[in-house]
């Protein structure tokens, strides 16, 4: 699943990489349903935004711990609901064991 690759720190402390090898970050132009897998992606907000998103990806790992095989995908317009916030593009989590 995930390497672990170690280096030295210019301060003289290691820190760790880790790269998982089943994530995958898939993406399609607006407008276009077609998927294509994506190199990087590049976040641009403010913290309050940034926050719901990392509360929607925690909330989403969480649930499927719970049930990871009738966990299916969750879309971060729906986790936000009515909140008074307008979304250019959406993020959907998938569960990797459905083939997401």
């Amino acid at each position: 699943c995930c390497w672990l690759k170690n280096r030295q720190a210019q301060f003289g402390f290691f820190y760790s990489l880790v790269v998982c090898t089943d994530m995958k970050i898939n993406g399609c132009m607006k407008g276009s349903e077609n998927l294509s897998e994506l190199d990087s992606i590049t976040i641009a907000s403010d913290p309050g935004t940034l926050r719901k998103v990392a509360d929607f990806i925690l909330q989403c790992a969480k649930e499927i711990e719970e049930d990871p095989d009738g966990w299916e995908h969750e879309h971060l317009g729906d986790y936000l609901g009515n909140e008074e916030i307008l979304l250019n593009s959406d993020i959907v989590i998938w569960n990797s064991k459905d083939g997401g």
